[in-house]
Formats: structure tokens, C-alpha cells, sequence
């Protein structure tokens, strides 16, 4: 509504609640400090641990100084503007910080190129925001009806997102403290690999959530229900594709790169994709969650599924031998006992006033696709032997076009996969008619 004195208030009110977790995050983290050497469980002593500790939590606390300014941007549906400095930035990151550690192998100076760019980034973004939003400059106090209202929702949001860090944020301390820290790096490897190519589909799905946002403000319910089924039908089939992928190339990936002693059970690696499919096969119900506000009747259910992921990462990982795999397994059931059931029910009730066994049988029928094509795909790309990179992508490429395939036979007769391709035609012909008219 372009309402730029409510604009002004809000920005200055969120910056005052970013601040304050900055520094809330940043006396927290220093209360650790004493407690480093109970969390790290290493057979030698590291040393400047304290150092490494300090700098990545003070790159931790510089993100959330300018935080405020990128949620007008995201709120503009404008976040476009901004992303291709992100892309630009972790290139940068990540050229800088190999030639670092081959030249120098400086532990600490790795760790301060992440800081820079961390400032870097935020300065881009403030930059940018002032640029496109002048008038956030300018401060203002907002009327205490609206901090009240904002704080009752905040409330809900707090408890679910602290939630889900104890939740997802958790994994690698437990196997660090039940198993060993070394286990930490080897898991680390995998699930590197596997959250940078999970990135990419975060983008899609979050790109959404302003539009959705949008959306509902008009009250459309029922196209609200269509996009779900068809957001549902794209995260089913880039999650399907995704895991298969990871399950038959990511090994072979490894031994490439660090060598075999650095392979993951099998065990292991069926525990990080089986969290893998489950987190993007939820991204739609997250994005809707986020449009529709409905923190507040899912916000203790995520704390449930926290505790319930505390409780059996210890037992699947010490009383059972699980170690590694049981920690992470721990995670992926305290999803289905909780929020797998739980969140869809309140949505479809709450929101799309349709029946929530709908929702399973979607997902029991995406879990049944996804392990198919994995056997078609296992069975007939498992034969190739792999002796370098050549043979690598030749056996990537059978995965993607024989899991592509069965998914499309799957889906291309559907309303979903009809609308989909509508919507493609559609921005196709506008951006033919733009070109043309230049």
C-alpha cells in the first residue's frame, strides 16, 4: 500500500528487535566460552579453539546488524535485487578462503575472510535498501496497539524458529559429545554437499512465500489450494530427484575428492537423505505456514519435536549403538511422530477448509515414488563403474534423465503439472512479446 509511515515505524521497531537478538545471541555465545572443551570431544587438544569459537560467533552476530533492511526488500517481493550480490559474495568466500588455506594453511585467517564478507554483504544490502527505500532512514516510534499485536505474533514465531535451530541445529554437537568430534568432520563432508545443493531449491520455494503472502492477504483460498498442490507436485519431484541422486553419485563424489577412508556407511547416508527428502517434500506446507501466519497454532509442536529429537539421539546414538546414523535418524522420526502429522492438519483445516488425509496420501504416495525410481535408477546406473570424473557425470546423467522421466510419466497428465506448464507458456509469450517490441 506504499503506506511509508507505518514502512518507517515498523523498520524502526524491527531494527530495535534485530539488535537486541545481536546482542542477545552475542552474551549467550560468550556464557559458552567455559564449556568448550565439554562440547568439543577431540583426542588431542585444538589449538586457539577459543579464537575460532569468538570469530565465528562474532560473524554470527554482525548478520543480524543490518537484517532488518533485507526484510522490506523480501517483503517488496524485490529480492532479486539482492540475491545476486549473495551469489557473487559466496564465490568470492569461497575463491578467497582456498587460495587462503593452500597458500597459508591459516586457520584463523580462513575464518576472518567469512567475516568479511558477512560485513560485506550486509553493508551491499543496507546500500541497496536505502536505495530503493529512502525513507527508512528516517526513524519514528510505532503506536503501542501495533507493537502489541506484532509482539503476540512474535511470541509464536520466537518459540517455533528457537524450536527449530534446537531441532536442526543440535545433530552436530550430540555426535560430537556421544561419538567424536572427528565423526562431526566426516558427516560434515557429506551434508556440505548435500545443503549447497538443497540451496538451490530453497530459492524457488522461498522466493514464494511474499507472493503466497500477497495472495492470502486477498483472501484466495481456493487458487491459495492449487498453487499448495502444485508447489506440492514440484517439491516432491525435485526432492525425489535430489535424494536418488545424492544416494547414487555422492559416494563416488568423496572417494574422488578425499579419498575412500572418508566414505559414509551406507547407514548413514540413507539417515541425512531421508531428512533431505522429508525437509524439501515439507517447503510448501513452510511457505504457506510463513504466508498465513499460523505460528501460533503450530508453535508448540515444533518444541515437542525438539525435545523428542534430544531425547532419542541419545538413545538411538548411546543405549543402541547407533551412533552416527542414529543421531540423525533421531531426527527424522521426531518429524513423523510431531510435525509431519500435526502442521498439514491445521493447515487444511484452518486455511484451505479441505480433509487432511489428503495431504498423507500425497506424501505416502511421493515417499513410494521416490524409493521406485531409486531401485529403477540403482539397478540400472549401479552397473556403471566409476574411474574418474568422465565416467562420474556419464553416470549422473543416466540418473537424471531415467528419474526425470518416471516422474514426468508420473505427473504430466495431472491439473498441477498442466498448470505448471501454463504458467511457463504464459511468462514465455510476455517476455517473446517484450523482446519483440524492442
Amino acid at each position: 500500500e506504499h503506506d511509508e509511515d507505518k514502512l518507517i515505524k515498523l523498520m524502526t521497531f524491527y531494527r530495535k528487535i534485530y539488535h537486541i537478538i545481536a546482542a542477545a545471541v552475542a552474551v549467550i555465545g560468550l556464557m559458552l566460552v567455559p564449556f568448550l572443551d565439554y562440547i568439543i570431544n577431540t583426542d588431542y587438544e585444538i589449538e586457539h579453539l577459543t579464537l575460532y569459537y569468538l570469530i565465528s560467533l562474532f560473524n554470527t552476530v554482525v548478520s543480524y546488524l543490518f537484517a532488518y533492511k533485507q526484510s522490506i526488500v523480501t517483503a517488496d517481493q524485490k529480492y532479486y535485487i539482492i540475491s545476486k550480490y549473495s551469489m557473487w559474495i559466496a564465490f568470492a568466500k569461497i575463491l578467497l578462503q582456498t587460495i587462503i588455506l593452500y597458500f597459508t594453511h591459516n586457520y584463523t585467517a580462513y575464518l576472518c575472510v567469512g567475516v568479511v564478507t558477512t560485513v560485506s554483504y550486509n553493508l551491499l544490502v543496507n546500500h541497496q535498501a536505502n536505495k530503493y527505500y529512502p525513507y527508512i532512514c528516517k526513524k519514528a516510534q510505532i503506536e503501542n496497539e501495533e507493537k502489541k499485536s506484532i509482539f503476540e505474533n512474535l511470541k509464536a514465531v520466537f518459540i517455533y524458529k528457537i524450536s527449530e535451530v534446537l531441532m536442526n541445529g543440535t545433530d552436530n554437537t550430540l555426535i560430537s559429545v556421544i561419538v567424536n568430534t572427528a565423526s562431526v568432520g566426516l558427516y560434515g563432508n557429506y551434508l556440505t554437499i548435500v545443503n549447497r545443493i538443497v540451496q538451490f531449491s530453497n530459492i524457488i520455494f522461498d522466493s514464494l512465500v511474499a507472493s503466497i503472502g500477497n495472495m492470502v492477504a486477498k483472501g484466495s483460498k481456493e487458487k491459495g489450494y492449487r498453487v499448495f498442490k502444485s508447489m506440492r507436485m514440484c517439491s516432491s519431484w525435485i526432492g525425489g530427484y535430489i535424494s536418488i541422486c545424492m544416494f547414487i553419485l555422492i559416494d563416488d563424489f568423496v572417494k574422488m575428492w578425499l579419498g575412500e577412508e572418508y566414505i559414509l556407511p551406507k547407514m548413514v547416508l540413507l539417515a541425512i537423505l531421508f531428512n533431505t527428502f522429508y525437509d524439501i517434500m515439507r517447503k510448501p506446507l513452510l511457505a504457506f505456514r510463513e504466508a498465513t501466519g499460523l505460528y501460533k497454532k503450530m508453535k508448540y509442536v515444533m518444541f515437542i519435536c525438539a525435545v523428542c529429537n534430544i531425547v532419542l539421539s541419545v538413545v538411538f546414538g548411546s543405549f543402541l549403538n547407533g551412533g552416527v546414523a542414529g543421531i540423525i535418524l533421531a531426527s527424522f522420526v521426531s518429524k513423523l511422530i510431531t510435525s509431519f502429522w500435526y502442521e498439514p492438519v491445521v493447515l487444511y483445516k484452518d486455511y484451505f477448509e479441505e480433509k487432511g488425509w489428503r495431504y498423507f496420501t500425497d506424501a505416502i504416495g511421493s515417499a513410494l515414488l521416490c524409493v521406485f525410481a531409486g531401485i529403477v535408477c540403482r539397478i540400472i546406473a549401479g552397473k556403471i563403474t566409476v574411474t574418474g570424473v568422465f565416467t562420474w557425470i556419464i553416470k549422473g546423467i543416466i540418473c537424471t534423465v531415467i528419474v526425470n522421466i518416471i516422474y514426468f510419466l508420473r505427473y504430466f497428465r495431472t491439473a498441477e503439472f498442466k498448470d505448471i506448464v501454463s504458467k511457463i507458456v504464459k511468462n514465455g509469450n510476455k517476455k517473446s512479446g517484450i523482446v519483440k517490441s524492442v
